[in-house]
């Protein structure tokens, strides 16, 4: 498996879940940043030097990816916000900025709505929660990702499907496909179907569309121009990520919009000196702010 860039903290948390993380930088601003499905802190690989020049940053893995092992409970959108803000203030902390990416941005929007308080403000890059679906996309949804129809993917489809989630292919990004292979060879590939299952349930039922006008604070929301995964092709084929992300931004108060041509879902990943930049100078721009 690729080594992390930092040394590798775990906590654990009530009900026995134990999270790993890394952390990088100094300052008073926090910025914890949440991977999506299928994924791990390593999805920041390209940000965490450059971030932490300007503020902390602790990146997770959450339960059942990376270096976390499995959740002792079910999988749900308040279960998982609840673990990353234990966390938090395990670590002391008593303001933050968090960022997801992807699923991680769902829970993200999630903590945001449950701990007002504590969360200074929002960075999502493509975030889930922004495209509904209806209950027969959703039960397609689960039958996509049941562990059999993951295990069955040969290494040319998980290359494919990798290669989707990017406008310009990056050749750094051959560690996630060779992990992604070495892991389906271990003990633990059972476990991880399972989390990538249960993870798509906790997306489908806790969803976040009819809150977002109850989120205060500031969120900066990031889309590729070229995102391919959102809005999902199978059910919208001619879709524009640009609509998506328009919708969702229109219902948060106090939220701005950035869309980066040449890139596609993985935005932190593939136009990571652009993603850095813009969050440290929202996090300087919004010091100031009180809803």
């Amino acid at each position: 498996m690729t080594p992390y860039p930092y040394p590798v903290r775990f906590h654990t948390l009530s009900g026995g879940a134990r999270l790993a993380y890394v952390e990088a930088g100094s300052g008073p601003e926090t910025l914890v940043l949440i991977h999506g499905l299928s994924s791990n802190l390593l999805i920041w690989r390209r940000n965490l030097a450059a971030l932490a020049d300007q503020v902390r940053v602790v990146a997770i893995d959450l339960p059942g990816y990376g270096q976390s092992p499995p959740a002792p409970l079910p999988l749900s959108m308040p279960y998982l916000a609840s673990l990353v803000m234990e966390l938090v203030f395990k670590l002391g902390l008593s303001r933050v900025t968090l960022g997801g990416h992807s699923m991680g941005g769902q829970i993200a929007l999630t903590a945001a709505l449950r701990y007002p308080q504590t969360v200074r403000r929002l960075v999502l890059a493509a975030p889930a929660g922004f495209e509904r679906f209806d209950p027969l996309q959703a039960a397609v949804l689960r039958r996509s990702f049941r562990p059999e129809a993951i295990r069955r993917m040969s290494a040319y489809t998980l290359r494919q499907n990798l290669r989707l989630g990017f406008y310009r292919y990056p050749q750094e990004a051959d560690f996630i496909i060779s992990d992604r292979l070495e892991l389906g060879r271990s003990e633990a590939f059972s476990d991880y179907l399972e989390t990538v299952g249960q993870s798509i349930d906790a997306m489908l039922q806790g969803p976040v569309w009819s809150r977002l006008p109850d989120i205060t604070q500031p969120v900066l929301v990031l889309f590729g121009q070229h995102d391919l995964l959102i809005p999902n092709r199978l059910f919208k084929p001619w879709g524009r990520p640009q609509r998506i992300a328009e919708a969702g931004v229109r219902r948060i108060p106090h939220a701005i919009l950035q869309m980066v041509d040449r890139c596609g879902h993985f935005l932190p990943f593939e136009q990571a000196e652009l993603f850095s930049h813009s969050v440290t100078r929202f996090m300087q721009v919004t010091q100031g702010f009180q809803a």
